[in-house]
């Protein structure tokens, strides 16, 4: 070894670690839990739950299915339009549970396990939900 000198596989381990710090392992979320980009997945289950895209623009929810059997479900709501909106999902087990508020572009998770019944889905920014941004999930 030179003297003064670090052997090659510590600096090579160094920049590698550095690499990874840098870029930190995300997902692409932004601060809130929100991340933007593409249409939510509409199949499958995610970590938490059986995945539900929701897509909310003015003035409607569009969710990518409206009959579900009692489970847990994570609802992947993007924001498409210009105004802030969020998601609030309310039923038998479930008080008023509410995503973050999203702008335009930004997307967040909401999971929420569903009993047999029907649950009323709406976005409670405002006057949304009496400009038509609400629909009806059965569960059974």
């Amino acid at each position: 070894m030179v003297p003064g000198r670090r052997p090659l596989g510590v600096v090579a381990v160094l920049l590698s670690a550095l690499l990874l710090v840098g870029c930190g392992g995300g997902t692409g979320s932004s601060a809130g839990g929100r991340s933007s980009g593409t249409a939510p997945a509409d199949s499958g289950s995610s970590s938490s739950g059986v995945a539900v895209a929701v897509v909310e623009k003015e003035f409607s929810i569009e969710l990518s299915k409206t009959r579900l059997t009692p489970g847990t479900y994570t609802f992947k709501v993007e924001n498409r339009g210009q105004a802030p909106h969020n998601l609030i999902i309310e039923g038998p087990g479930v008080d008023a549970t509410s995503s973050s508020t999203l702008q335009g572009g930004e997307s967040d998770e909401l999971t929420v396990t569903l009993a047999k019944g029907s649950y009323e889905v709406w976005c409670g920014i405002g006057s949304h939900r009496a400009q038509g941004m609400a629909t009806t999930v059965q569960v059974g």
